[in-house]
């Protein structure tokens, strides 16, 4: 007489991956149904200025001072040529006057990038922060 337990030879597996996918699902839809709602999908109201507020405040602020550096790496300001240091001079007296104002310098699409570095760097020391680095669309 045999027993049961002599008679099995294999081990029976029991698959997971069906109850996965079932585990998965059943979580994507509570973290879509939870995200509903406690209104996460919902944008952000944000108040924007209004524009006359911004037409009043551009009104009164002075113009930037703009320094141009041409093809030849030539420095003009105000359409006439300087030196580098009636330029600095020129910033700092500028930046004085308007304590709210900024400089900005301007370089040609052909100019030595590196002699823009050096003269941006020069310009920071003069006016700290409130000197940039801008372009024209052209």
């Amino acid at each position: 007489m045999r027993f049961k337990s002599q008679q099995r030879d294999q081990i029976e597996e029991i698959n997971l991956v069906p109850m996965m996918d079932v585990l998965m699902s059943i979580l994507t839809f509570f973290i879509l149904l939870s995200m509903i709602l406690t209104g996460a999908l919902e944008g952000v109201e944000v108040k924007l200025p209004a524009e006359q507020n911004g037409a009043q405040q551009n009104n009164n602020a002075p113009p930037p001072l703009i320094v141009k550096i041409d093809d030849n790496n030539g420095l003009i300001v105000d359409e006439k040529p300087v030196e580098r240091e009636q330029l600095l001079s020129t910033i700092q007296a500028h930046l004085a006057q308007n304590p709210q104002n900024t400089a900005v310098l301007v370089a040609a699409p052909k100019a030595n990038y590196e002699k823009v570095v050096q003269l941006l760097a020069e310009m920071r020391k003069v006016g700290s922060d409130r000197v940039s680095l801008g372009i024209e669309a052209q």
